[in-house]
């Protein structure tokens, strides 16, 4: 079926309409991983401990998912398979092919989510590589294609004063507008700032003077801070921004989702300037809503190489899939990857 958003996947759950195969994937983190949730409570509920395997996608070992593809559940209706950050441009062709045909026959009694969050499967572009787009074309054929993009002024307005509702406060839509550009339209943090906006207020309305009181401009906060000290090799505002992010209880996900935007921000200036092109025409062309972001971005890339910032992606990746499959301590795991990223060469 075509294309459809996570909106009419979940009409579709509500009305136990369940499919073989999902794929979920962009920019909105809160939504994808929402939608997965939501996928993994209706298909095994309760025993998700006994009915759901969750795999790594950088390691796939094809033979192993065949086997598991095949199950019987236990004790749920559905055996579900949840695949984290898939990525066809990084695997071998003959591991994609048999993926793709695999993805074909799905047995009824399973249900395979692909789930990404951590890769760029479009690599910066309008369109989905064309190694993913044989893994997104199963998806649109034989199941559920879905992209949880980044939501417009208009739908980023309406999802938090609906938020602030469920919370029993209120809030006019100029200031729904004002919290998400302070914010950068990164619904995790929308969602933090609206709990603690809440929690303060209390039964009230969240006026622009309660917003300037409480929250800060993402722009101005350590997270974008350590980006940009990394970016310039400043070893010293790099680990203190850090120590400061885990003293507050930074979650990883909103830290690791805010520097690899940052980074991919940078990158895709660095590209633009090496090509001659002005930060209007990069919004455009990449559909920002935020134009200053791209200021900033074409301002702080300006000491680094593209090839630096591409290394740092790659590591900011791993970075990603390392905390995702492991209980390390998150600390050091942090660590480990800003110190490879202060001392990449130009």
């Amino acid at each position: 079926m075509p294309e459809i958003n996570a909106k009419k996947i979940f009409s579709q759950l509500k009305n136990n309409q369940i499919y073989n195969l999902y794929y979920i994937y962009g920019q909105n983190i809160v939504a994808v991983e929402g939608t997965v949730r939501a996928i993994i409570k209706k298909t095994v509920g309760e025993y998700k401990d006994f009915a759901l395997t969750k795999i790594d996608g950088k390691s796939l070992n094809i033979t192993e998912f065949s086997d598991l593809v095949q199950m019987l559940p236990m004790m749920s209706e559905y055996n579900c398979i949840l695949i984290n950050d898939y990525n066809a441009d990084e695997q071998r062709d003959n591991t994609n092919k048999s993926l793709a045909e695999l993805l074909k026959n799905i047995p009824p009694q399973t249900v395979i989510i692909f789930s990404i969050t951590a890769t760029d499967i479009k690599k910066g572009k309008k369109s989905v590589s064309p190694k993913n787009k044989k893994i997104t074309d199963c998806a649109n054929k034989y199941g559920i294609l879905c992209e949880c993009a980044v939501p417009s002024k208009s739908e980023l307005s309406k999802y938090i004063i609906s938020s602030v509702q469920k919370n029993n406060c209120s809030i006019s839509p100029k200031c729904a507008i004002e919290l998400a550009e302070y914010c950068l339209g990164d619904t995790l943090t929308i969602n933090n700032e609206i709990q603690k906006l809440c929690s303060y207020i209390s039964n009230g309305e969240i006026t622009s003077d309660t917003i300037k009181l409480l929250v800060y401009r993402q722009s101005d906060t350590d997270i974008y801070k350590l980006a940009n000290a990394v970016c310039r090799s400043d070893k010293k505002s790099a680990f203190e921004a850090l120590d400061e992010l885990l003293a507050q209880k930074t979650e990883r996900v909103k830290i690791l989702f805010a520097i690899s935007s940052s980074f991919m921000d940078m990158y895709r200036a660095k590209s633009a300037l090496s090509q001659g092109l002005t930060i209007s025409q990069t919004a455009k062309d990449f559909s920002y809503q935020w134009e200053f972001v791209l200021r900033n971005a074409f301002r702080d890339c300006q000491g680094t190489s593209l090839k630096r910032l591409r290394k740092c992606l790659v590591i900011l990746r791993d970075t990603s899939l390392a905390l995702n499959s492991s209980a390390g301590n998150e600390r050091v795991v942090m660590e480990e990857a800003i110190t490879k990223m202060l001392t990449l060469p130009d």
